[in-house]
């Protein structure tokens, strides 16, 4: 589970991530990079809260992308987020194109083998 708070009013994204992967962040001046990690999987064992509200600076025009394992485990190698990185590149606004993008190369990978899990995308974009 990831929460991801944005306040561009005030400068900042905050992220609760536990444990699953928390995103990726950039902007036209910064190449992607993985959102801070927060806490462990949720579980039971687990009586006390261990997850960390993490700030991050954010500025108009940055972006990010979030998504799970189910997403860079999809191209069944272990360069799965380098190709979400590169699809990035190619799509450096977001938005649509960059989710298609990611669809397109997910299923171009998995060629005729069933998804094996979920494929949750979502992106935003710090504007005005």
């Amino acid at each position: 589970m990831v929460v991801v708070i944005g306040a561009p009013n005030e400068g900042q994204l905050t992220v609760v991530n536990a444990g699953h992967h928390a995103g990726l962040i950039w902007s036209s001046s910064k190449k992607p990079e993985p959102l801070a990690s927060s806490g462990p999987m949720l579980s039971s064992i687990f009586r006390t809260p261990q997850w960390n509200e993490v700030s991050i600076p954010i500025g108009q025009g940055h972006h990010v992308l979030l998504y799970t394992d189910g997403v860079s485990e999809a191209f069944l190698v272990d360069n799965g987020e380098e190709r979400i990185k590169a699809a990035i590149d190619r799509h450096a606004n977001g938005g649509g194109p960059l989710l298609d993008a990611i669809v397109a190369d997910v299923d171009r990978h998995r060629g005729h083998h069933p998804y094996r899990d979920h494929l949750p995308l979502g992106t935003g974009r710090v504007v005005g």
